[in-house]
């Protein structure tokens, strides 16, 4: 069980040692579960001209506001107003890194 505050959690990491005491975790069963999850923001949006949908990071099409060609049609857009949704996709590894299921989160 976690009994005290771990060094590398510090005074601005509270709320986070909170829930990891209230899970019942000890620190080797929360760097364990750490290594195992990995995060991806996702932007799906439209071609203007055929519609073909397309999936790109959201880092690519949002904030670096990149122009994106279509696969289909061969058409460039700037995904950032073609957008139609956005997700967070949750990735579960194996200890080897290979992807064991996705998840939208």
């Amino acid at each position: 069980m976690l009994t005290k505050t771990w060094s590398s959690f510090g005074h601005k990491n509270r709320i986070g040692f909170m829930l990891l005491k209230s899970l019942s975790l000890t620190e080797s069963e929360f760097y364990f579960m750490s290594e195992k999850v990995a995060y991806l923001e996702v932007v799906v949006g439209k071609c203007p001209a055929c519609g073909n949908l397309i999936v790109e990071p959201s880092w690519f099409a949002i904030q670096l506001e990149s122009d994106i060609q279509c696969a289909k049609c061969r058409n460039v857009f700037n995904m950032k107003k073609q957008k139609t949704d956005r997700v967070l996709l949750k990735f579960e590894l194996t200890q080897k890194g290979k992807v064991k299921s996705v998840t939208i989160v």
